[in-house]
């Protein structure tokens, strides 16, 4: 039985804690523009839930800690749900996503799917899983290699179970990250949501969506070319701004995902030749009172120089910010995601829409495409934060270049 990476410990314990509460799930609907052979498809699930050990594993608690233990085999359900419409759709897959995965002893493993048939032919293929099996990055593998099989790709997972686990270990045990983290906790004793405080994640998000025009997406782009630097970092320092400014803070510390698929040096990991939860979220620092230019740089130099530590876990670094007192490692996430994924089933071509990435924190705002294509703006927080959100989601197209 091996040991949870600590790239899942965390997400465990919040699971075990507020067993009722299903926040941490990740989930996905593949729009299809026509029907599918079930019976293929279910099949497809089925091989690709055996290839990847992460898929196959059941979990219990110990005196020794949480372990998990790798299942010989996987056989996937696939049922069909008949629905009048979208609305009913997104009504249905609601209703699943309420119904929290159970982790303790015997449960099966936590995750399931679905294909929803619209009466126009189209079908929904929807799937979901519990953090603690994979992240957002490793639910496009999924998804994707699960097509791969359906049309007969030949192929697969690269890494073991235990090589992501090994090289997880090494990774975390990093004097050089101690020495760079623990500094800047000592740093992070205020709290900087835009709401002023800290609760708990509600069990549901609300949720905003907003598409930019071209001629917002143009002034994005224009404005990254002037100042030298490309879109995605005009973007975290505009976001990281306006949030400072809406909390009348002089600077805010924002989440950034990191993949944790590569290392400087090193190259590719195990984690990326897998299904498995290695994203790791870290806090960048973003000042609200320096010049445009000035922001940028600083905004970017944080950036990198939290790229450079990227593996001490986030749970970890917030149980060590708890030891020193009531500080907020972040307050708002923000997730660029510059593709939309795009996948064939035979003839049949699917768009991927997330329906829900796990736990919103605080905020969580997500840049979905480039601006050199359509750039929907999603906006998520807590029902406590809702009139935030609609602040952020309402001005995030202007906020994201405020006269720059």
């Amino acid at each position: 039985m091996a040991p949870l990476t600590s790239a899942q410990l965390g997400l465990f314990f919040a699971h075990a804690l507020d067993p009722d509460n299903p926040c941490h799930t990740t989930a996905e609907v593949v729009e299809l523009s026509g029907p599918v052979d079930v019976d293929r498809l279910r099949a497809a699930h089925t091989a690709a839930y055996t290839e990847f050990e992460q898929l196959r594993v059941t979990f219990e608690v110990t005196p020794e800690g949480p372990r998990q233990q790798v299942g010989t085999s996987a056989e996937a359900t696939l049922p069909v749900v008949t629905v009048a419409d979208e609305t009913e759709a997104d009504a249905w897959m609601r209703a699943d996503l309420a119904r929290p995965f159970d982790l303790t002893a015997g449960a099966p493993v936590p995750l399931r799917a679905a294909l929803l048939a619209l009466p126009d032919g189209r079908t929904w293929w929807y799937h979901a899983a519990h953090h603690v099996l994979l992240d957002g990055y490793g639910a496009q593998q999924l998804l994707r290699r699960i097509a791969e099989l359906h049309d007969g790709t030949v192929g697969g997972p690269t890494s073991t179970l235990a090589e992501v686990i090994a090289e997880d270990a090494e990774a975390t045990a990093s004097a050089a990250a101690d020495a760079f983290w623990e500094p800047r906790l000592a740093t992070m004793a205020d709290v900087v949501a835009v709401a002023g405080r800290v609760d708990a994640p509600a069990p549901e998000a609300v949720r905003r969506d907003a598409v930019l025009d071209d001629a917002q997406q143009a002034r994005i782009t224009a404005g990254a070319r002037r100042l030298g630097v490309g879109w995605t970092d005009l973007v975290t320092a505009a976001v990281g701004a306006y949030l400072a400014r809406v909390a009348n803070l002089p600077r805010t510390r924002i989440g950034v995902p990191l993949m944790n698929r590569s290392q400087p040096g090193r190259g590719r990991l195990a984690a990326a030749g897998t299904v498995c939860t290695a994203m790791n979220v870290l806090p960048v620092s973003v000042p609200a009172d320096l010049t445009v230019a000035e922001a940028l740089a600083a905004t970017a130099a944080d950036q990198r120089a939290v790229r450079q530590h990227p593996f001490l876990r986030q749970e970890e670094l917030l149980r060590r910010l708890r030891r020193i007192g009531d500080g907020q490692l972040f307050g708002a996430q923000l997730n660029l995601v510059p593709f939309d994924l795009e996948l064939t089933l035979g003839e049949v071509v699917g768009l991927v829409r997330n329906v829900t990435a796990g736990p919103v924190e605080d905020m969580t705002v997500c840049l979905r495409g480039t601006p050199v294509d359509a750039v929907p703006c999603a906006s998520s927080s807590t029902p406590t934060r809702a009139s935030t959100v609609r602040r952020s989601s309402t001005s995030t197209s202007s906020a994201c270049w405020p006269g720059w």
